[in-house]
């Protein structure tokens, strides 16, 4: 069961960044994307809104587990996404 959770969140990541990425080939020839290694933020428009997600199994068990868990994300910022397979999907804002 974890080793599936880590596929889905390992896959969950590269599609977002493959999207990210796709959608930031805006670049001049003249002006590489990125000229050296360096915090996200460096790559994206001013402005830009930052998302950081968590993958989190599916509480087993009774309604209060569950609406613990939401509660316990919700206090952090963070907000729910979607269900997938028995994983809950959160984000949070990364620039406020």
């Amino acid at each position: 069961m974890k080793k599936r959770v880590f596929i889905i969140a390992g896959l969950f990541v590269i599609f977002f960044l493959i999207v990210f990425i796709a959608s930031n080939l805006d670049a001049s020839p003249e002006e590489p994307a990125v000229t050296e290694a360096g915090d996200i933020t460096d790559i994206v428009p001013e402005g830009a809104e930052l998302w950081e997600y968590k993958v989190v199994p599916f509480p087993s068990g009774s309604v209060n587990a569950i609406e613990a868990l939401f509660n316990e994300y919700g206090k952090n910022g963070w907000e729910y996404v979607d269900t997938i397979s028995r994983v809950v999907i959160f984000k949070r804002r990364l620039n406020q």
